[in-house]
């Protein structure tokens, strides 16, 4: 499972299902919010408090950590999901968008 540690500083890491220790994929992220893992990339937003409607979607393999942003401005207002061929997010309005992996 993964999981966002939220801050300035902030860290997508993954715990196992089962529980122990958490394990860092990247750190140094800028307000990380939501976030979600296909098995093999971890998927997440960063939202800058002060403009909360300004995000960026950003991916990451899982073993060889490079955070590579897929969208700009996204707006999310939830969940970050995702399929065999996209991600999708929920913006402040209300509607899911999608972007390729």
């Amino acid at each position: 499972m993964m999981v966002v540690l939220y801050g300035q500083g902030g860290v997508i890491a993954t715990v196992p299902m089962s529980g122990g220790a958490a394990s860092n994929i990247v750190g140094g992220q800028s307000f990380p919010t939501e976030g979600t893992t296909d098995g093999v990339s971890a998927y997440w937003t960063l939202t800058i408090p002060s403009n909360e409607r300004s995000a960026t979607l950003v991916k990451s393999s899982l073993t060889t950590p490079m955070p590579q942003i897929l969208a700009v401005n996204v707006q999310p207002a939830g969940s970050v999901a995702v399929d065999a061929t996209s991600v999708y997010w929920l913006t402040n309005d209300g509607t899911v968008r999608k972007t390729p992996k």
